[in-house]
């Protein structure tokens, strides 16, 4: 897990880096480096997310108490800019399952869900289309 991560934070860097590159010069060469890059990116994400479900998370449910858990979701959410949590609770609604989200839903006050969730689902679309160009990826 430790080498993942070591590779993860290694491609992050080189993709911030080409990023910037094509920010600057937005040349085919730049592009085409850039989308290999993020293909690799996604395979390395893929195998390290697959792993931590399969290896890690099975022994953290068993070794966590439930406030524990809770602690590890209020320091992931803390952490997140507070103008991205709702692109990220939106995000989280348009892929994750319906069951998924519910439980995720079931935290927020529910006099306000509606509203959180309208406000979470107009993230979600304003920053699909920006990438995209249309409200759904």
């Amino acid at each position: 897990m430790e080498s993942q991560h070591a590779q993860i934070h290694q491609v992050s860097e080189t993709l911030n880096g080409q990023v910037v590159s094509w920010a600057t010069d937005p040349s085919r060469a730049h592009r085409d480096t850039l989308a290999d890059t993020c293909v690799s990116a996604l395979a390395l994400l893929e195998e390290h997310l697959g792993a931590e479900e399969r290896e890690i998370l099975p022994v953290a449910a068993r070794a966590l108490s439930q406030s524990e858990w809770d602690e590890i979701g209020e320091r992931a959410m803390a952490a997140l800019p507070k103008d991205k949590r709702m692109l990220v609770l939106g995000t989280i609604r348009y892929w994750a399952p319906p069951a998924r989200s519910a439980v995720l839903e079931s935290d927020i006050p529910r006099a306000v869900r509606p509203f959180v969730t309208a406000l979470a689902d107009r993230a979600f679309r304003k920053e699909a289309i920006s990438v995209h160009g249309t409200a759904t990826p």
